[in-house]
């Protein structure tokens, strides 16, 4: 019997990109029970051009961030009894064969994470694993990428949100993704809490394909990709903390010491390039996360 499969896109003022995906999900050689689709307040005419496409199941809720708006979509699959779940942003497109692929791995993981090939001809590949002394991501340093690069598939501990395959099982005992992450951390938190049930994969082969829009040089310098991203990067660790303890018991006991760490770090770096903006970005996102101020962020 075959299993039933949705996917699920999240969107948001980025109407090209997402025709784009829509046309990669309807061409698939695999074809979907279901594409679902979550608006989040699009003012850029997403919502006239959805209400258009009548194959497709639409949604349109105000502005969640990506973390709500894949909430939603979750939500909204599993209670119309999908038996896995396809989800991404509205960046990445799927190659024809993508799900023809993934389901070759449906007996081997119940969270299956997809490699993206960049249109500036970059890959993006998951050799990192959460570290969960520190509760950050570390390299994996006990494989290297030419050794990863030659397997179908390898393990890792987090995944990404950009075209996750998970099986409803394995959504009915992690539960939703949290959408008070807004945007930033909830794909790798709901990652480690999806790996204490099953072994989380990634599949080597890129099977989509990542718009690269390069707007700001300067922030992946400090681990974000903005100045925006990263307030949400600095307040969002203690969500990722407070959730792993809440749900899956894990104390990060290095917590303290390792995020002030980064914290010097990154505005050092900031304060050398005259980052001003993102030294007070940082500074908002420190107090709103200790006062565990969540959701989506209010000036």
């Amino acid at each position: 019997m075959t299993e039933t499969i949705a996917a699920v896109v999240v969107t948001f003022n980025r109407l090209t990109l997402l025709k784009e995906c829509i046309e990669g999900l309807r061409n698939q050689t695999h074809k979907l029970d279901s594409i679902i689709v979550i608006n989040n307040g699009s003012t850029d005419g997403t919502d006239k051009w959805l209400n258009d496409q009548f194959d497709l199941q639409v949604i349109h809720q105000e502005n969640l961030g990506g973390a709500g708006g894949f909430a939603r979509g979750m939500k909204e699959a599993y209670n119309a009894g999908f038996e896995w779940i396809w989800v991404m942003d509205d960046d990445v497109e799927p190659v024809y064969e993508a799900l023809e692929k993934i389901t070759n791995f449906f007996k081997i993981s119940q969270c299956i994470n997809l490699t993206k090939k960049k249109t500036n001809g970059d890959f993006t590949f998951y050799n990192v694993f959460f570290n969960y002394f520190t509760g950050f991501i570390n390299l994996n340093s006990i494989e290297n990428l030419d050794r990863i690069q030659k397997k179908q598939f390898h393990y890792s501990n987090i995944c990404c949100f950009e075209g996750m395959c998970v099986n409803r099982n394995l959504l009915s005992l992690t539960g939703l993704p949290n959408s008070d992450f807004f945007i930033n951390g909830d794909d790798t938190t709901y990652g480690v809490i999806a790996n204490e049930f099953t072994n989380n994969i990634f599949i080597s082969e890129p099977l989509l394909i990542k718009d690269f829009n390069k707007r700001d040089s300067f922030g992946p310098k400090i681990g974000c990709t903005n100045e925006n991203d990263a307030y949400y990067f600095f307040r969002n660790q203690f969500l990722i903390k407070d959730e792993l303890k809440n749900k899956i018991g894990r104390d990060i006991s290095n917590f303290k010491k390792e995020y002030l760490f980064r914290v010097i770090k990154a505005i050092f770096i900031c304060g050398i390039y005259g980052k001003w903006r993102y030294i007070y970005s940082i500074f908002r996102g420190i107090n709103d996360g200790f006062r565990r101020k969540f959701g989506k962020k209010t000036f």
